[in-house]
């Protein structure tokens, strides 16, 4: 009676064994979706189970989202109350870019943020409206431009 238990639990831990080692053989990857913008990043690991006669590895993959633009805005701290036109200078405007992970950059205006109008509008004495455009975005600037030449006195 003691013989025929010990083969019964023998036949029962081998078909176990031969069940781990041939059903664990299946590698599964799972992708997380995002519904962030511009998500392009993956990132994937690999762990690696290794046993006497079989190796079986799980692929984990995670997705991450690029930061992205939210807002545009005049620094205010670069614009004047006038301006010599002889020495304006657009680059001398900065605009705040505000990002997604609520990240900051300061960047320099240039004339190929604006229309070929208002660039045409910075060469002329006078108030004027000009309309800065950075990505989607954009912004109304009014600038007082001054030809210093004509307040000049001269004794």
């Amino acid at each position: 009676m003691k013989l025929k238990t010990f083969f019964r639990f023998m036949f029962i831990s081998l078909s176990l064994l031969v069940f781990f080692l041939f059903g664990c053989n299946n590698a599964t990857t799972t992708e997380i979706p995002t519904t962030e913008p511009n998500a392009t990043t993956i990132i994937t690991t690999t762990i690696a189970i290794t046993t006497q006669t079989q190796t079986t590895a799980t692929t984990t993959t995670t997705s991450t989202t690029e930061k992205y633009l939210t807002n545009v805005e005049i620094d205010e701290t670069s614009l004047e109350d006038y301006y010599d036109i002889a020495l304006f200078d657009i680059t001398d405007l900065y605009l705040y870019l505000t990002f997604s992970d609520d990240s900051f950059e300061r960047i320099p205006v240039n004339g190929e943020m604006l229309s070929s109008g208002d660039n045409d509008l910075l060469s002329q004495a006078g108030i004027h409206t000009i309309t800065i455009n950075y990505q989607e975005f954009s912004i109304e600037v009014t600038l007082d431009l001054r030809d210093m030449r004509l307040f000049q006195v001269v004794f």
